[in-house]
């Protein structure tokens, strides 16, 4: 059986601050395009079950598509407060 793997994202205009839960793993990396084509590229080798990342202004547009894009399942938590 697979284990199962869950991404978090805290989208902020300047940073993407990273956890994955199973790994016990944390990173930051900038929001620029060059930085999450790479986020990308380690999340394709990972196969998450779920990418989550919270909607903070329009600031976590690039990165939702750029998962998207690569077929990766990636959710956008909206805050309902």
């Amino acid at each position: 059986m697979t284990k199962e793997v869950f991404v978090g994202i805290d989208v902020a205009k300047d940073k993407l601050d990273i956890a994955v839960h199973e790994a016990d793993m944390f990173w930051t990396i900038e929001n620029k395009a060059d930085d999450i084509q790479a986020f990308v590229d380690d999340m394709k080798s990972l196969s998450p079950t779920l990418i989550v990342l919270e909607a903070t202004g329009g600031y976590e547009m690039e990165v939702a598509a750029a998962l998207y894009l690569e077929g990766l399942p990636v959710s956008i938590s909206l805050n309902s407060s």
